[in-house]
């Protein structure tokens, strides 16, 4: 079908509508020949064709589709001539990309002289990984005396990777220092262990990244954890300074596995922060910190908190700590200590731990968990909520507050589409250009590889042209509905301009329409709820196999799938076939709520996490608060499985969005809905 329809397209372009034709020529200029050329490739027969318009495009054409018509030329050339396009490129664009294709184009032709003059000033430190290996196998071929020493700087450089791994293996030789990385990397960490302190004793091998190794292979590869703390707490005094850190911190990280010693490991972390060359190391020990202050004891976590929240770099590193605390909080009934965190964290954590922690305690304080007088907490309460509006790239909070405070459409209007983080990336017109000139000369399988060279640099009407391309694209052919659903969702959350109905109806689309509403008919499910469902599992990817094993659009697990199969009396299907997986996930979570008596969100949470374990977390919960009617925003928060609350969380969202864009139902209504169990 989908050749059909491109044929269609060309047709279009090139004998019916020679009016089109000649307007994307006007808009495009020099650079239609390009567009033109790729449309000709499309038949093999025609590249001869396709070469005269992809040189004049390559001479006339805008920089990034100048140097898309030379790749092409490299590519439709015969591989001797293909060395002299790679070189125009390097030789005009002179960066990361044009040297590695240069160099894997003059090694191929095996001239490996001109691809060590070629990187001689480059440092193994500095250069990519890919580079770096090409121009090491090249000094081996040469068999030049500087390839021993580079290949060893690259290796206690930098992060040990696949590329390190290919040309350690191509040089047949054991190298202490290197085999000892290569195990780690490999995960062997049992085997690397036998030789750690031989490796760090050896002062020729003290560097950092041999002690980060070193520290994976005592964590990972033995249980003689207080013995592997005390090692490495002893190293830190007399090693290099550019190792104290990873010595510390390991020594930490160590004593954490250790029982009853969060009070040394504490002390090794707070070291390891004072030697923390980099933020990113600075927050990873604080990160730790935090963590095993938290299973010390709640109070001892909320004084680190104290102390060290104003000092992190990255605020959502600390996310997920926040996460954890919260739940502690509400599982030990801290109702007061939980205000207090949510006015503590405002002034340093991420926008989506404020708005988590300043609508739980507005909820408190509503639900009269505290102690407070009425009119106290009515206005504390909402002054949380109007705090919680600022939600960052998650609409949950956002949506919850304004329900409780009562927005009208108007100003949900304006919530919505004020969406996002504002994208302080300069835009790349260029790149915005070719990916829009890809749309209007139907070349629909080039775009999203393109796009993903650029993911924030493109403009908000590029992003919004070649999504809706791609939208109509998966009419004909499903895999384009995912493309089209990452590139609107990336920049709804990340606009540089206000973001309209018509992106937001992208980011949260009516893929596989038709079957959806079948079956919301069938079962008697709002077809929002299906929506919501197949977007947070799938992201309409009809194809996809989680790493559990679910499959499909509504990501079923191959043995639920036989139990709705037997039940609806199926004996031959497929979980990728969409209909298939709509159909079964729509049945499969109609007897969630059937058997949870009307309840929508728990429905989701055993759709995700199974009805028994669902079942049980509630009758615990209602126990645990003393009620047998737990709000089910309350619920949520004191959910112990991180995925299935972020599940929750998911459905919820995104069926107040697809409620309100296509059903003119506010946010309040299908929040009401999905709490509040229906008959």
């Amino acid at each position: 079908m989908i050749a059909k329809f491109l044929l269609l397209i060309l047709i279009s372009l090139f004998s019916i509508s020679c009016t089109k034709g000649n307007s994307l020529q006007k808009e495009y200029g020099e650079n239609d020949s390009y567009f033109r050329a790729l449309l000709l490739l499309k038949d093999d027969t025609q590249s001869e064709k396709a070469i005269p318009l992809l040189k004049a495009s390559a001479k006339k054409g805008s920089p990034l589709i100048a140097r898309r018509s030379l790749e092409q030329l490299a590519l439709l050339s015969p591989q001797k001539k293909q060395l002299k396009y790679y070189k125009k490129i390097f030789t005009d664009y002179n960066d990361s990309s044009a040297l590695l294709n240069y160099i894997c184009e003059l090694e191929a032709q095996q001239d490996y002289g001109k691809i060590i003059s070629l990187t001689d000033n480059l440092s193994p430190e500095l250069a990519t990984d890919k580079i770096t290996a090409v121009r090491i196998n090249a000094l081996l071929y040469k068999k030049d005396l500087r390839c021993g020493k580079e290949f060893l700087e690259w290796c206690f450089t930098k992060p040990y990777t696949a590329e390190h791994e290919k040309v350690y293996r191509q040089l047949s030789a054991e190298i202490p220092g290197v085999e000892f990385r290569s195990l780690v990397f490999n995960r062997k960490y049992s085997e690397a262990y036998k030789n750690l302190k031989i490796i760090l004793g050896n002062k020729e091998l003290q560097k950092p990244q041999l002690f980060s190794d070193a520290g994976k292979a005592a964590l990972y590869g033995s249980k003689s954890f207080l013995e592997n703390a005390y090692y490495f707490s002893s190293l830190a005094e007399n090693a290099p300074l550019d190792c104290k850190f990873y010595s510390y911190f390991y020594s930490g990280r160590l004593f954490e596995k250790a029982s009853d010693y969060n009070s040394q490991a504490l002390l090794n972390f707070q070291n390891a922060m004072n030697f923390a060359e980099t933020p990113l190391m600075y927050d990873n020990a604080l990160w730790y910190y935090l963590e095993t202050s938290l299973k010390k004891s709640i109070p001892s976590a909320l004084d680190a908190l104290k102390t060290y929240g104003h000092k992190w770099n990255d605020p959502f590193y600390f996310d997920d700590f926040l996460s954890t605390l919260s739940l502690r909080l509400i599982s030990q009934h801290m109702w007061k200590e939980y205000i207090e965190t949510a006015g503590l964290i405002s002034t340093f954590a991420s926008k989506e731990s404020k708005a988590k922690f300043a609508y739980v305690s507005a909820r408190l304080l509503q639900l009269n968990y505290l102690p407070v007088p009425e009119n106290i907490a009515s206005e504390q309460a909402r002054s949380f909520f109007t705090m919680a509006l600022d939600s960052g790239n998650e609409f949950y909070y956002k949506l919850l507050a304004a329900s409780q405070l009562g927005f009208s459409k108007e100003q949900y209007e304006n919530l919505i589409l004020s969406y996002g983080t504002e994208c302080t990336e300069p835009v790349n017109y260029d790149a915005s250009v070719l990916l829009k000139g890809y749309a209007d000369y139907g070349l629909p399988e080039l775009i999203y590889d393109e796009w993903k060279n650029f993911p924030l640099e493109i403009t908000m009407d590029c992003s919004l042209k070649i999504s809706q391309f791609l939208f109509e694209c998966g009419k004909e052919n499903e895999i384009y509905y995912p493309q089209s659903l990452r590139i609107s969702s990336r920049k709804v959350n990340y606009p540089e301009t206000k973001i309209n109905r018509e992106m937001l109806c992208l980011s949260f689309p009516k893929c596989f329409e038709k079957t959806v509403e079948k079956y919301s008919e069938e079962y008697n499910i709002e077809s929002y709820l299906l929506f919501a469902l197949l977007r947070s599992e799938s992201f309409f990817d009809a194809k996809i196999s989680s790493s559990a094993g679910a499959v499909g659009l509504a990501q079923l697990m191959p043995l639920t799938a036989s139990d709705v199969a037997r039940k609806l009396k199926i004996e031959d299907y497929s979980l990728t076939d969409a209909q298939t997986s709509i159909q079964f996930g729509t049945f499969y979570l109609e007897e969630m709520i059937r058997r949870l008596d009307g309840q929508k969100l728990l429905a989701a949470f055993s759709y995700n996490a199974g009805i028994s374990k669902v079942r049980n977390l509630y009758s615990s919960a209602k126990i645990e608060m003393q009620t047998d009617n737990i709000p089910m925003d309350i619920f949520l928060e004191a959910l112990p499985i991180e995925e299935t609350k972020e599940y929750g969380r998911k459905i919820v969202s995104a069926s107040c969005l697809y409620a309100y864009l296509y059903n003119s139902k506010l946010p309040s209504q299908v929040i009401a809905e999905i709490f509040t169990a229906t008959p």
